[in-house]
C-alpha cells in the first residue's frame, strides 16, 4: 500500500463482512475503520493493519448468492471467456457459454506450486480446512445458471477426493433434470463410483469432461509436488475406464518442476505419447508453463524447492521486464528453454485443435487445412487427423477427407472412433452416387 498511493484499503483473505464493515464505517471515519476485521488502510500518513479474524465459515458462504446475474452488464461476454482473454470477435462470440461454479472454499493438501493450497489458505484467509457449499444450494445456484442460457458449468473444488459429496450433488441435478455439461477438475484421482455417476448425469454434455493433472510421468517428482499422489499404474486404469465410459479427459502436465533431472523429462515425453496412443481422441494432453503463484510452498520456501524468486511482492509481479519470476534448478531462461522445449512443443498440438475447432465454427475451413497439413506430420495427434478430415469433408474435398482417415488408421490401428467417421464418409459418399 505504501508504493501504491491510490490504494485506499485492501481486505486480507475473505471479505464478505469486512466489506459491509467497511462501507457502514466510512461513514464514521478512522473511529469506525479500526473495528473492521481483514483491513489494512491508511490513516494519514499511517498504514493501519487491523486483525485478521473473519474467516468465512460454511454458514456465511451458504447465505451468499452466486447467480446474481442481472447485477453483471456483460454477463454473456463473461461467460464465453473461459481462461483467456479475447478481443470483442467472430471467436469470442462463437464460444459456447461456461459458468464457474462456486462449491466451496479452502484445500486439504499443499502443492508446491499452488497459491490455493492448503498452506495458501492459512496463509491468505487464515483457512485451516476445506469448507462446501450444502449441496442444496449449489443445485440452485446450478438451475440459476441453466435458466441463463449456460451451456456448461466448470467445477475446480476437490480437496476431498473420497467424499461423496458430488455424488448427491450430482443425484439431485438428475432429480431435477437439468440438462447441462460439466467440466470437472479433478485434485486426485476419481473413484469408479465418481465416474458412473458422472456419466448418468453429464454423458449427453456436448461439453463434458474430467480434468486430471498428473504433472510428471515420475512419481518421485509427483510425490514431491503434489497434494494428491497416485501412481501411473493408477492413473492409466483411471483413463482406461474413462474411455470405456466415453468420457472425454483433459491430461494435464506441467514444466518445469522443482527438483526435476533430464531423464524426468524425457520418461514424460514418452508417457504423453503413450497415453495419446492409447487414449486416442478421449484423452486430450495439455502443456503449460509453471508460474510463481504467491504464497505458493515454492514462493514461501525456496530453498525447499531449489528456487531462486526474482520478485517478493506485488510490485514486483507487475514488472513486464520481469518475464519469468523465478530461476529454478539452477537454470537461466535461455537454457531452461532449450532444456524443455520438446516437453513445452508436447502441449503444441492441443493448442492447435483449440484454435482450429474455433475457426471450424467459422467455417474457416481452408486456413485450417493449411496450418493442421504443417503440423500433422510433426505431431501425429489423432485430434488433428479428425479435425482435418472433418475440414475436407465440410469442404466438400471427400477424397482427401478419405486419405485422411485411412492415414489416421495407419497411425492409430484399431481406434474405433475413425473407423466410424470412415464408415459415416463411405455411406454418405454411397448415397450421393446412387442419387445420381
Amino acid at each position: 500500500m505504501r508504493n501504491f498511493k491510490n490504494v485506499d484499503f485492501i481486505i486480507r483473505g475473505d471479505a464478505e463482512i469486512p466489506l459491509l464493515n467497511l462501507m457502514d464505517g466510512l461513514s464514521k471515519g478512522a473511529p469506525g475503520l479500526s473495528s473492521v476485521p481483514n483491513l489494512t488502510w491508511r490513516n494519514g500518513t499511517k498504514v493501519i493493519h487491523n486483525e485478521q479474524n473473519y474467516v468465512a465459515d460454511e454458514a456465511d458462504i451458504n447465505k451468499l448468492s452466486f447467480s446474481n446475474f442481472e447485477l453483471m452488464e456483460n454477463f454473456a461476454t463473461y461467460t464465453k471467456i473461459h481462461f483467456d482473454l479475447f478481443d470483442y470477435s467472430g471467436v469470442l462470440l462463437n464460444r459456447y457459454n461456461t459458468f464457474f461454479l462456486c462449491v466451496g472454499r479452502g484445500c486439504s493438501a499443499t502443492c508446491s506450486f499452488c497459491g490455493g493450497s492448503r498452506l495458501s489458505h492459512k496463509i491468505i484467509s487464515a483457512r485451516t480446512k476445506p469448507v462446501f457449499r450444502s449441496a442444496k444450494n449449489v443445485l440452485a445456484t446450478t438451475k440459476d445458471a441453466a435458466r441463463a442460457g449456460i451451456d456448461c458449468i466448470y467445477v475446480s473444488f476437490d480437496p476431498e477426493p473420497k467424499r461423496n459429496y458430488y455424488l448427491e450433488l450430482f443425484r439431485l441435478i438428475r432429480i431435477h433434470k437439468i440438462d447441462i455439461s460439466l467440466v470437472f477438475e479433478c485434485w486426485g484421482l476419481p473413484t469408479v463410483k465418481f465416474i458412473e455417476e458422472f456419466k448418468k448425469t453429464f454423458g449427453r454434455g456436448k461439453y463434458s469432461k474430467i480434468v486430471l493433472s498428473p504433472e510428471t510421468a515420475c512419481e518421485r517428482l509427483r510425490k514431491l509436488n503434489k497434494g494428491f499422489f497416485y501412481t501411473n499404474t493408477r492413473l492409466l486404469s483411471v483413463l482406461g475406464h474413462l474411455k470405456k465410459r466415453k468420457i472425454f479427459t483433459d491430461v494435464y502436465f506441467t514444466y518445469p518442476l522443482p527438483c526435476a533431472l533430464p531423464a524426468d523429462i524425457e520418461s514424460t515425453l514418452r508417457f504423453i505419447e503413450l497415453i495419446k496412443q492409447r487414449f486416442g481422441c478421449y484423452s486430450s494432453v495439455c502443456v503449460q508453463g509453471l508460474e510463481l503463484d504467491p504464497a505458493s510452498a515454492m514462493f514461501i520456501y525456496p530453498e525447499r524447492y531449489n528456487i531462486v524468486k526474482k520478485v517478493k511482492s506485488f510490485s514486483g509481479y507487475c514488472d513486464n521486464k520481469i518475464k519469468r519470476k523465478f530461476i529454478i534448478n539452477g537454470l537461466e531462461e535461455k537454457r531452461l528453454r532449450r532444456i524443455y522445449r520438446k516437453l513445452a512443443n508436447a502441449g503444441r498440438p492441443d493448442k492447435l485443435l483449440y484454435w482450429g475447432w474455433t475457426q471450424f465454427s467459422l467455417k474457416r475451413y481452408g486456413e485450417v487445412i493449411k496450418a493442421i497439413t504443417k503440423a500433422i506430420d510433426e505431431y501425429r495427434d489423432i485430434g488433428l487427423y479428425l479435425l482435418l478430415a472433418a475440414c475436407y469433408e465440410e469442404n466438400q474435398e471427400n477424397n482427401m477427407a478419405l486419405k485422411t482417415y485411412k492415414e489416421a488408421l495407419k497411425v492409430f490401428s484399431g481406434e474405433r472412433s475413425i473407423s466410424i467417421r470412415l464408415a459415416k464418409l463411405y455411406l454418405k459418399l454411397q448415397y450421393y452416387k446412387d442419387k445420381q
